[in-house]
């Protein structure tokens, strides 16, 4: 969880550099393969690494697709598509 809070003030600047199709992207394949690490985990300490880039990887859902929901629809429209996101 703490990783997952921390994880946007990188990912906020990385989306906006880069863009957000490249950082859902980037972040959607560290999320993967820390998915797979998990399942693999041998030890305690590996698992919770494991966990803790998991929580970097998938700290995308909380800001980037916000951005892309306000860069799609007018702002008429934004509150009804949160709902459907969240």
């Amino acid at each position: 969880v703490i990783a997952l809070r921390y994880a946007n003030f990188i990912i906020v600047p990385f989306s906006n550099i880069f863009g957000r199709c490249g950082a859902l992207i980037l972040f959607g394949v560290i999320a993967c393969a820390s998915t797979i690490w998990e399942a693999l985990a041998k030890s305690h300490g590996s698992l919770l690494g494991a966990q803790f880039i998991n929580g970097i990887g998938t700290a995308t859902s909380e800001n980037v697709m916000v951005q892309v929901i306000a860069d799609v629809f007018f702002l008429h429209e934004r509150g009804l598509w949160m709902g459907v996101y969240l």
